[in-house]
């Protein structure tokens, strides 16, 4: 089965917590097996995050929150793009983004192959990697445009009315704050939408067939609430994951003489990437491992394996 295929097909309907339990067992269980088998980009990727650490030590980047966005200020500071600059014109910060980069394709392609097929760690040949590539482009290109579309269609229809109702009636500031909450809530819920729909197209690619993003997108149907709930739970555990390696850091960095969050000499940047390298291989295998199951259950595989998904008709339940 394919994407291609599935498109005129009925829709399969997505078990939510079996795929969410087996996302996390599979992630759990084949964690050090897989890295194990794929040294190689293990290596490069701890070569990457190391430069990346060290470009954010050099440069002076003490906020544990940007170094966690890779370099992406946050909100909060007089002016946080003055401490993004200098990393910017750091050639290890560009090495090292261009090395984890690299190693994410070749771990994501392998991980898609070896939840999907069984085949261990093998190396694909290279067409597959460049077919790879082109497709995680377009989606990032696509996801980006609907951002901004959202952004704009829903601030003229929605933010700017509001704003304006506010300034005539002082009293109606809380549900203007309200309104913006739900407003950001909005954006994120179809975004993930789109994204988890198109990004069936991902697994696709890394078997070494056609990775339309349309067909993808309209191969997912009827299982949009489904996959933006396995979204959710996956964040939520991306979240609490990098808030623990926030804390973890902090406690290395004793606390002082800066407030929480802030990375403080050698020993923080250090407890960083030692502990930044394992959980982000973890994140990196768990999303990918979600994408490779919903593809599964969702379209198939080739061989004619369907996965455990209902076929036409949803299930009783998650």
């Amino acid at each position: 089965m394919s994407i291609v295929n599935t498109a005129r097909r009925m829709p399969r309907k997505l078990p939510v917590l079996q795929t969410l339990r087996e996302v996390f067992v599979t992630t759990t269980g084949s964690y050090r097996s897989f890295l194990s088998a794929a040294s190689g980009p293990v290596a490069i990727a701890g070569m990457g995050i190391g430069l990346y650490v060290w470009s954010g030590y050099r440069a002076g980047v003490d906020d544990i929150g940007t170094m966690l966005r890779f370099g992406v200020p946050g909100e909060w500071g007089e002016n946080p793009y003055a401490i993004f600059i200098p990393k910017m014109s750091s050639p290890e910060f560009w090495v090292g983004i261009a090395l984890i980069a690299v190693a994410s394709v070749i771990l994501a392609v392998r991980l898609h192959r070896f939840v999907l097929l069984d085949d261990g760690a093998d190396d694909p040949r290279d067409a597959v990697y460049g077919r790879y590539v082109w497709t995680a482009t377009k989606i990032g290109v696509i996801s980006f445009l609907v951002s901004i579309a959202l952004a704009i269609g829903l601030t003229k229809w929605l933010l700017i009315p509001l704003v304006d109702f506010a300034m005539q009636y002082p009293g109606a500031l809380a549900f203007v704050g309200l309104a913006g909450f739900v407003f950001r809530l909005v954006t994120k819920v179809i975004e993930s939408a789109v994204s988890m729909r198109i990004s069936m197209a991902l697994p696709n690619a890394a078997l070494g067939g056609p990775a339309p993003v349309f067909r993808a997108f309209m191969a997912a149907h009827g299982n949009t609430w489904r996959l933006v709930l396995c979204d959710l739970v996956v964040r939520v555990c991306e979240t609490a994951t990098m808030f623990a390696l926030a804390v973890a850091c902090a406690v290395v960095s004793g606390f002082a003489p800066a407030e929480f969050g802030n990375l403080e000499g050698v020993a923080g940047f250090a407890a960083l990437f030692v502990l930044g390298l394992p959980l982000f291989l973890y994140l990196l295998m768990l999303r990918l491992t979600l994408l490779s199951v919903a593809y599964r259950e969702i379209v198939g595989l080739p061989g004619g394996h369907e996965g455990e998904a209902t076929v036409a008709e949803p299930s009783p339940g998650l």
